[in-house]
This record gives structure tokens, C-alpha cells and sequence, in this order.
């Protein structure tokens, strides 16, 4: 148990409802939002038939709940360094956004509720939910029924293809119909195939260590067809690496269980953060496409989802390529401004953060690498090497569920405190 974990036993009992409170919201945020996430359509379809739409936001009241424990237990009362540069961070962005953007109230409030997620995971720095016995079976469960969703789609007309909803001004529909290379994409009970497919490898590195290799790998096998029905190949990538892990570390080498060899593997992922950079220099001048048509939308990445937002920028606004063109920019809730007409959503997690926050979604980048060296708990180290390699080619802002477990695992930066001490009163970085 970390010492930030043990302040339950220790501190004041004022102190101990206000960690309570947080703890649980966190879980129930975790919870609430695989859950929502997870059966999207059929929650949109069956909310709106009985008139209960605006119970689509609870899972949002309570990730607020849980990012407001946060501001208050490690912005003001722990004043974490890196929580309150985080904090200030965000919330700089937001009139930069109104100044760069568009001065939309509903636009604003999109950003807003989209980046809480991300501070509601950083909520449970110091905890573990994945280690909860009852959680893990339900999680568990959850999957074989999403994998069953997914499975059965293709033979089955579900009440809610079709479905659309208008939200916040824009239409949405429930389930997503789509195809790659002539092939339809399976959507399952989320209604979109790249949502069902992150869901279900997240969940299973969130929950594998709790159940025995054999068991895990089963687990996996069904996830791993689900995803390959799905056709989502990002998902697939990454529940690929994690199982092979998994595997490795089960029946090869006993030295991959450590928790040296989980930082290792962590640290090494967020060289996806220069891999635009590399990617563009190398294969930016070719037409893959005329190499392979299986390189089209590789090659439409590099082009319309890396490269094209920054020229975007330089041409707008400049300055924005040192501060950022604000909270939500370059991502959906820029769908309902005047610059949603002119550039693609950035499907890379990084480069999307840099966007956002300029130079301080760089030191955010080093901030969540740092976090890594301080990280004892190999699953969050798992989630963050499965989030950085997600992250190449997701903006990772959407489902929700993902961004929280972004957020899950890399929260251990904000466990940094700066002490004095006795002798000299140097400040000292420590672990809380």
C-alpha cells in the first residue's frame, strides 16, 4: 500500500471522509463510465424511449465529483507541484480557447466535460482498483457480454441502428455504420467498432493480474476474436502486445514480472511521441497509397491528422504554436465552432496535447514519462504503455472510459511533493 494510501489509517477523521469521498467517486467513475461506454447505443436508444435522456450524464456528475477531490486533496490541501501545474494548465486553456477559437458557451462546456475524465483518473493517484476482487470479476463479466455483443451483431438487427440524437446542437448517432476495405465495421452494444475494441483491451490489462495465466489468457482469446470481428486494428495492436506480454511473463521469463522491467516497458512506449516527426521526415514525400492501398489511411494520418493541423495553426494563429489554441481545440468539440469546417480531428494523443496546451502539453508529456519512475503499480504501467501506443493513432479523448484510464495511469506524477529540509531547507522531490 502506497503512503499516500496509508494516510487513511492516519489522518484526521475529517481528513479521512474527504479520501473516502474521492476513493469512491474515482471507482464509481471507473465504473459508471465502462458501463456508459460500453453499451453506448443501448443506452441512447433505450434512455431516450422512456424519456430519461439526461440520465446519459450521470456517469458525467460523478467524474466531476471525483475531479473536484482531486483539485481539493492535491491542488490545495496536498499543494502537489505537478497537480497544480496541471491544474493551472487546463485551466489557462479555456480563455485561450474563447480567444482563439470561438467565444461559444456550449463549446466551452464541451471542452470542459470532455478533459474531466482525465483529472477524475488522476483522482486515484496512490490507489488501486484493479487489486478490488469484486471489481475485477464484474469488469470480467463485462467483457464476455461486450464480446457477445460483438459476436452476434452481424447476424442480429439491433433496435438501435439508425437511432440519432441531437446533443449539444449536434446529431449523433447511436450506432455507427462503416466499412474498411469493403469489410463492415462491427459495432457491438457501443454502436462503434473503435470504441468496443479500446474498451475491451483496456479492460482486460485493467483486470488480467487478478486471475491466474490460464484463466487471463482465455480471457484474452475471446477479447482478442471480439476485436478482430470489430476490425479495429489500433485495439487489436494493443491487445496483441498485452497478451504477449502476458504471456511471456507467465511462462518464459519470470524477471518481465517486476516492477523494473513494467517501467522499462512504460518508458520505452512514449517514444511514440517523436514517431510523427520521424514517420513524416521518412514517408511524408511518398504517395503510399500507390504502394499499397492498405497504407491509405496511414498515409492520410500523416498528412490530414498531423501534419495539416500544425500548418492549420501556423496560418491562424502563430502564437498558438507556443500556448496552444485552448482547451478541446483540434478535437470534437471544435465540431460546433467555425473551425470545425476547416481541419480533421488529430488522431494522435500527444501531438493532440500539444495542440491544445503548446509547450505545456510538452512538459505535460515528460511530466506523465516521469511518472513512470515513480509508478510501483505494474498494472498502471501496462495501461500507460497500452495508452502511449494507442495513442499513435487515437486522440484517446473518446470513449471516456479510455481517457480515465489515461489518466489512472499516470497519476503517480502528482504523489511528487516538494519538501523542505531540516539542515538546509533545499527543496527535495519526494514520493508521497
Amino acid at each position: 500500500m502506497s503512503s499516500h494510501a496509508a494516510l487513511l489509517d492516519t489522518a484526521p477523521t475529517r481528513r479521512l471522509s474527504l479520501a473516502k469521498l474521492g476513493y469512491w467517486a474515482g471507482i464509481s467513475a471507473a465504473c459508471l463510465l465502462l458501463l456508459r461506454d460500453g453499451l453506448s447505443a443501448v443506452w441512447r436508444w433505450s434512455l431516450d424511449s422512456v424519456g430519461l435522456s439526461p440520465l446519459w450524464f450521470l456517469p458525467d456528475l460523478v467524474v466531476l465529483i471525483a475531479a473536484t477531490y482531486f483539485i481539493a486533496e492535491f491542488g490545495w490541501r496536498g499543494r502537489s507541484p505537478v497537480a497544480i501545474f496541471s491544474l493551472l494548465l487546463l485551466v489557462c486553456s479555456i480563455p485561450i480557447a474563447w480567444l482563439t477559437v470561438d467565444n461559444s458557451f456550449v463549446w466551452i462546456l464541451m471542452a470542459i466535460k470532455m478533459i474531466l475524465p482525465l483529472v477524475a483518473g488522476w483522482a486515484l493517484a496512490g490507489q488501486s482498483i484493479s487489486s478490488i476482487a469484486w471489481l475485477s470479476k464484474t469488469v470480467a463479466i463485462f467483457c464476455v457480454i461486450l464480446s457477445v455483443g460483438v459476436i452476434i451483431d452481424p447476424y442480429f438487427y439491433f433496435p438501435w441502428e439508425g437511432f440519432q440524437i441531437v446533443q449539444f446542437g449536434q446529431e449523433k448517432t447511436a450506432y455507427k455504420e462503416w466499412w474498411i476495405n469493403g469489410t463492415t465495421r462491427v459495432g457491438g452494444f457501443a454502436g462503434d467498432s473503435t470504441a468496443t475494441g479500446m474498451i475491451l483491451a483496456f479492460s482486460y490489462i485493467l483486470i488480467h493480474r487478478q486471475f491466474r495465466p490460464i484463466v487471463s489468457l482465455a480471457l484474452w482469446s475471446l477479447i482478442t476474436y471480439s476485436i478482430v470481428i470489430t476490425t479495429s486494428r489500433t485495439a487489436l495492436i494493443v491487445v496483441v502486445a498485452a497478451g504477449f506480454w502476458v504471456f511471456l511473463q507467465s511462462y518464459v521469463s519470470q524477471n518481465l514480472r517486476t516492477r523494473k522491467a513494467h517501467r522499462v516497458l512504460a518508458c520505452m512506449s512514449f517514444g511514440v511521441v517523436v514517431l510523427p516527426i520521424i514517420f513524416y521526415s521518412l514517408l511524408g514525400p511518398l504517395d503510399l497509397a500507390s504502394v499499397s492501398e492498405s497504407l491509405r489511411s496511414f498515409d492520410t494520418r500523416i498528412d490530414e491528422s498531423w501534419v495539416n493541423p500544425l500548418k492549420f495553426l501556423y496560418e491562424k494563429s502563430p502564437t498558438a504554436l507556443i500556448f496552444g489554441c485552448g482547451l478541446g481545440c483540434m478535437a470534437y468539440p471544435m465540431d460546433s465552432t467555425r473551425w470545425g469546417f476547416f481541419i480533421a480531428e488529430v488522431d494522435h494523443w500527444w501531438l493532440l496535447s500539444y495542440l491544445m496546451f503548446g509547450l505545456g502539453g510538452v512538459v505535460l508529456a515528460l511530466l506523465a514519462l516521469f511518472s513512470a519512475v515513480f509508478e510501483s503499480d505494474r498494472t498502471k504501467l501496462m495501461i500507460l504503455f497500452a495508452f502511449n501506443l494507442a495513442g499513435f493513432a487515437l486522440e484517446m479523448i473518446a470513449p471516456s472510459f479510455i481517457l480515465f484510464c489515461g489518466g489512472y495511469a499516470m497519476s503517480a506524477m502528482h504523489l511528487v511533493r516538494v519538501e523542505s529540509s531540516a539542515r538546509n531547507a533545499t527543496p527535495v522531490l519526494t514520493a508521497a
